[in-house]
């Protein structure tokens, strides 16, 4: 698409409604568009701002704490263990029927189950049942032990029982759902299109902008491009943060996420030369992150996590020092040879056969990121001698071999929160990890806590953390990037 038939897509507004939203946000994006996925189908950033804007939670987390959407109070009985969740007499469909509690039930449900893109079920391993109360309108959450903010357990956008099929029959259940139906800031404007949402006037929460629409760019230059072209206009695609973004006539501001994204190599629990002490000191003494964080990184601004066991803050930018030289020396005395004209390492066996050094990692073959980090790892590794060899895996069956713990290493990218692969109770867990003060940090909500006694502690190599980032129009006012697609606070955005 050339950028003057961009222009034509990107300039419209609507008039300006009386006493309520107005204008028209159109949304770039590199990565193709939303297809109306579920909270519990949702998998790419796209999907997730589509989830945002279209489905409401019981409570939702911003930097001021929890604030009630859907629900109208919170009540902990039984010493902790009993949470009873009162729904707002406002709380409806955007078809316009009541929100009732078998909708709560029925998205609790398949939430704890994983289904399909186990987005919630470490943070919900806490519950043990979801029900409607005796007075068949509030539900009851019976949890295993007490939490510190019950509210972060409610944050599951709820969608309509019987959206993915019915409960008592998994045979039944679909990942695509029926159709699109939620309680957001927004609805479909025609049920056949997922590019073009309208405002949702039956939403508990009301938006500044009445109507948002999805533009697939095809890369990240042509995203930005069309940003500084078009002033009601937004991209999530990351971008440098540095004066470069400034100086090419935005007159705006980069957004910034608030919490940054974790990228580290989990360990499995298969037994691997991954966990050989002499080999995994290797590693860590030859991974450059300097490389792996580039700007040329798709233009992906980071800030470079300390290694793990080493004090530092999160994102700081010392780097650890790489030293190949050592690193080939503990090889060398571990009985890793390298024989005249080779490249990789082989060690003796007791059978008096060679065992050449091969590290196995998983990536996720959707993630053009990780695949090029994958590449840089390999190229780095068979400096020392050490063969990388990178299965890429399509991103369903990444996270099924990650639930399944059928993997011995794993390039992993995820939420500062690190719930889905570091808590001891959570559905990825590698090696059997464990560590109270680790999960007492993340059911609380404690990030930065959590994220610095996973580095120190975890069975993985922290690579660095990756602030995410966006682009807003010279029109558009917002804050910040939040939530996982980037809409959370949608509802305080503006266009001037």
């Amino acid at each position: 698409m050339r950028l003057s038939t961009i222009a034509m897509v990107c300039l419209y507004a609507l008039p300006a409604l009386s006493n309520g939203p107005f204008g028209t946000l159109t949304v770039v994006q590199a990565e193709s568009l939303p297809a109306g996925p579920s909270p519990l189908s949702a998998v790419t950033a796209s999907d997730w701002r589509f989830v945002e804007l279209v489905y409401a939670p019981l409570y939702t987390h911003s930097t001021n704490g929890f604030t009630a959407w859907l629900a109208e109070s919170v009540t902990v009985r039984n010493e902790g263990k009993t949470l009873v969740v009162a729904l707002s007499d406002d709380a409806q469909w955007s078809a316009g029927r009541d929100i009732a509690a078998r909708d709560v039930v029925y998205t609790y449900e398949l939430a704890r189950q994983g289904k399909w893109n186990r987005a919630f079920a470490a943070e919900l391993v806490n519950i043990v049942r979801v029900q409607a109360a005796e007075n068949g309108m509030d539900i009851e959450f019976e949890l295993r032990s007490p939490v510190v903010t019950p509210e972060s357990l409610l944050t599951v956008p709820i969608i309509p029982s019987g959206l993915h099929g019915p409960l008592d029959d998994v045979s039944k259940q679909r990942p695509l759902p029926l159709g699109v139906l939620g309680a957001g800031m927004y609805k479909l404007a025609d049920p056949q299109d997922s590019t073009r949402l309208v405002h949702n006037p039956n939403c508990i929460r009301k938006p500044r902008i009445s109507e948002v629409r999805f533009i697939s760019s095809g890369d990240s230059p042509t995203s930005i491009d069309m940003v500084r072209l078009h002033g009601d206009t937004v991209t999530f695609d990351q971008t440098p943060a540095d004066s470069s973004i400034h100086d090419r006539e935005f007159g705006t501001s980069v957004l910034v996420h608030p919490r940054p994204y974790v990228l580290a190599i989990a360990i499995g629990a298969i037994p691997s030369l991954w966990n050989d002490e002499a080999v995994s000191s290797a590693t860590k003494q030859t991974i450059d992150r300097s490389a792996l964080f580039s700007i040329g990184d798709g233009g992906i601004p980071s800030a470079v996590a300390p290694t793990p066991g080493v004090r530092g803050q999160q994102g700081s930018r010392e780097l650890p020092t790489t030293n190949k030289k050592s690193a080939r020396k503990r090889l060398e005395n571990a009985g890793w040879k390298l024989s005249i004209g080779t490249r990789i390492r082989t060690q003796a066996t007791d059978s008096g056969t060679a065992k050449r050094l091969e590290l196995p990692l998983l990536i996720d073959a959707d993630d053009r990121q990780s695949l090029r980090r994958a590449s840089v790892l390999r190229h780095q590794l068979r400096v020392i001698g050490i063969d990388l060899r990178v299965e890429a895996s399509p991103r369903l069956t990444f996270l099924s071999r990650l639930a399944s713990r059928e993997f011995p290493a794993a390039l992993i990218s995820l939420r500062a929160d690190m719930t889905a692969l570091f808590h001891s109770r959570g559905m990825w867990n590698s090696s059997g990890y464990h560590d109270a003060a680790t999960d007492t940090a993340l059911e609380s909500g404690q990030w930065k806590v959590a994220a610095q006694r996973t580095r120190n502690t975890a069975p993985s190599f922290v690579l660095g953390t990756i602030q995410r980032t966006g682009v807003s129009g010279r029109n558009v006012m917002t804050p910040r990037i939040t939530g996982r697609g980037g809409f959370a606070d949608f509802h305080k955005w503006r266009i001037r």
